[in-house]
């Protein structure tokens, strides 16, 4: 479903830095470990196009989106890509539901209540529906965050150390939430992250150096 080969990116035009060939499958999983400075972050970028590689390809659903520019490239990550960053960023003009109704829309979707608010219920947010988003707690914006990853039903979900600043028992429940909603989904799903206490969790991982 998704294919990764031959990637490359230079900030600089001086230092290159390369990434090993990989391949998720459709509702697979990958975990992406490294240090600081070895490239989790650009990775990620990459993979959600944010940034367009130097040299290589990236193949989602048959799609060599690496090479698209400008609208095309922002359209289909809009349908097919959802991105858990480490930091949420909402509009904070507008309230918890209007916030995922604003994804779908951007996405092209219709909005559909019936399902936001099934996600909003299986989160334990229904009853924030019509508050600021500057109301919520870290934890109630954390799932929130993930809910907006997911509301568009991606093919591809790309996390940003959804866990290295939580502790045993919260990295548990958000795990446990990014499985459930993109088995729902039936997405597949990247985690980028220094968090070694995830390795146990995948069988299929990759290690930056």
């Amino acid at each position: 479903m998704l294919n990764a080969k031959d990637l490359s990116y230079s900030y600089d035009g001086k230092t290159t830095i390369g990434f090993p060939d990989f391949h998720v499958d459709q509702s697979g999983t990958l975990l992406v470990l490294g240090d600081s400075g070895t490239g989790k972050t650009t990775l990620l970028h990459l993979l959600g196009g944010i940034i367009s590689p130097q040299k290589g390809k990236i193949i989602l659903k048959g799609e060599d989106f690496s090479a698209l520019r400008e609208s095309a490239l922002d359209k289909f990550r809009a349908e097919h890509i959802g991105i858990v960053f480490q930091e949420a960023h909402f509009i904070r003009s507008i309230n918890v539901i209007d916030n995922l109704r604003f994804v779908q829309r951007l996405s092209g979707d219709k909005v559909d209540d019936i399902f936001i608010n099934s996600l909003l219920e299986k989160v334990g947010l229904l009853h924030r529906t019509k508050h600021s988003t500057n109301k919520l707690s870290q934890g109630e914006k954390q799932r929130l965050n993930i809910l907006r990853a997911v509301i568009t039903k991606p093919s591809l979900i790309l996390a940003d150390e959804p866990t290295s600043a939580l502790d045993d028992t919260n990295c548990d429940k958000v795990m446990s939430l990014l499985d459930t909603l993109t088995k729902e989904v039936k997405a597949s799903l990247i985690i980028v992250t220094h968090d070694n206490r995830l390795k146990e969790r995948f069988d299929h991982k990759i290690e930056l150096s």
